[in-house]
Order: structure tokens, then sequence, then C-alpha cells
């Protein structure tokens, strides 16, 4: 009769096996027997399932495909290494395993028969498991008017995230909540950072976020969010032709981030028929006139006009 044992832990306690965490995640795991040690009896290999869930409790036993049963076993002991490299032994010919980790498993199996031949045998288990949500919202300054100053950007919190990992494009830098040193990323339990602007230039990049799990957890990192940060001011002019048919339907836009409260104006007579912060699309009556687009940067307020 096969033995059912407990594991005893080599490098740690029994925490990191045996998982605390009551989720429910639809993941496959795939097993992979790779045989025997060379010199050994190579009939016995490592039976169990090939796809389990993570947090799923699973039996791996040894088998034999040849003459000799597995009640001719004297010796028997396994090493488990979970995917963060923790390992575990237990003795028996056969274990209970809880797979509370993504990644991959490797389950080692080492025997003795009554003839004083030896077994030795080897099985891996990759198990994965679902990502978190992406963080629905990130809020924060799209346009930065100050040098060297300090702007807040948050984000919604993600269910079962365990930290936040926040990335500036350079030259920005990241605050950290509690000490105040400056880093391109951190890694913490904050929805919230603050990001110090550069010294100089106009230029423009991505503040990235990252929702992950507890290390060695079931749950693979969120997609990324991003926020736009442009730093300085804008001045783009209207794009677009300045010859079009008469009583013809022509668009102009105006390129660029960095611009607020966006106003377009036609000449008299002219029929707005779309207009939106970046374009305008009007209809002539057949005459001349300007086009004019006036905005603001950083509290500037610029004029811009084409002759059609």
């Amino acid at each position: 009769m096969k033995k059912l044992v407990q594991i005893r832990p080599i490098l740690s306690t029994m925490v990191g096996l045996w998982a605390l965490l009551s989720l429910s995640v639809s993941v496959n795991a795939q097993g992979t027997n790779l045989g025997t040690g060379g010199g050994c009896n190579n009939t016995f290999g490592i039976n169990g399932p090939g796809f389990r869930a993570c947090q799923e409790f699973g039996t791996y036993s040894i088998t034999s495909s040849g003459n000799t049963p597995t009640s001719a076993i004297l010796f028997a002991s396994w090493t488990v290494t979970s995917p963060t490299g923790t390992g575990y032994a237990a003795s028996g010919t056969s274990i209970f395993l809880n797979f509370d980790q993504l990644g991959r498993w490797t389950l080692i199996f080492n025997g003795t028969l009554n003839n004083g031949q030896c077994i030795s045998t080897t099985k891996q288990v990759e198990v994965t498991g679902l990502s978190l949500a992406k963080p629905a919202y990130m809020t924060g300054e799209v346009n930065q008017c100050s040098y060297n100053a300090n702007y807040t950007y948050t984000v919604a919190p993600v269910s079962n995230a365990f930290a936040y990992t926040w990335t500036a494009p350079s030259p920005w830098k990241l605050v950290h909540p509690t000490t105040g040193a400056l880093a391109t990323t951190l890694t913490g339990p904050w929805t919230s950072m603050t990001v110090r602007s550069p010294s100089s230039g106009n230029i423009s990049g991505n503040l990235t976020v990252q929702a992950v799990g507890p290390y060695g957890g079931c749950f693979n990192p969120s997609p990324v969010i991003f926020r736009s940060m442009v730093l300085g001011k804008r001045y783009p002019n209207i794009l677009g032709t300045n010859q079009i048919g008469r009583f013809a339907g022509t668009s102009w836009t105006v390129g660029g981030t960095g611009i607020t409260n966006v106003a377009w104006t036609v000449p008299n007579g002219w029929t707005i028929e779309s207009v939106s912060a970046t374009h305008v699309f009007a209809r002539n009556d057949g005459n001349s006139g300007w086009v004019d687009l006036s905005y603001q940067t950083c509290g500037e307020t610029v004029y811009r006009g084409i002759y059609v």
C-alpha cells in the first residue's frame, strides 16, 4: 500500500508551501517527466496530474512500468523545489502537494530497491495563473509648467494587488513616499505617487504603473497603465490647406499636447460641421477668410490663423 506522507521543510517552514490564500483561480499546469538518472532502474516514474490549478492540491506517487513492483522499494525520499527556490523534503512513495505559486515546480524522487539498485527520477510541473486587472484609471497633471516641481498622480486600486510598480521616464524622477529619495522605479503598496519634474527643457514622456501580486503567489502582474506628462510651453501651428474649392468642406487641425482652452473661429457665413480641441471641419460659403485658433499653454494665450 502506498504511504501518504507529510512534507518536512528543508529550507524553511511550510508557510511557503501551504498557502493561506483562498483564491479560486482557473489555471493550467502541465507536468513533464524528465526520466531517471544514469545507472539507476529506469522502469520507475513519477505519476500525477498533468494539469493543476494554482492553489489546488494533488497527489504524486511512484509507479513502475516494469516487472519490479513499488513494494520492492526499501528507501524512498522526495525533494520538491518551488518556483521561488524553496525546497522541501519528504519520505515514502507518494506525496500530497498544494501548488500555491506560479512557475516551474521540480519534483525529484530518489530510492533504493531491495536488490540494492537505485531509483532517481524527476518531474517538472508548470503552473500558470490569472493576470491582475489593469488599473481602471490614472489621474494627475498632463501639462507640467514648473521645473523641479512635484506633481501627484493616482491610480485606481486593483483587487488582489499586493503592490504597484511605478516607472518614470528619464529625466523625471519618482519621490519615495517615506524617505523622499529620488528613483526611476519604485514598487510598494502606493496607489499615489509624487513625480519630480526635470530642471529644464520642453519634453514629454509617459508615467507607467503596473499592479503586482504577492511574491510567489497565483497572480501575474497587470497590464501597464500610463499617463502622458508634458513639460514646458508648447506653440503648435494650424495644420491644413489654405486653398479649397467654393462651398467645399475642409478640416484643419492643431497637433501635439500641452495646450488647453482651445477655441476655433471661421469666417462669417461659413458653417462649422464638427469641432473638437484638436480639429475643426467647416464648409465655406464661397468667400475667403481667416480660420483662427486660440489656446493656452502654461497660462499664456496663443493665437494662430490661416487665410483660406
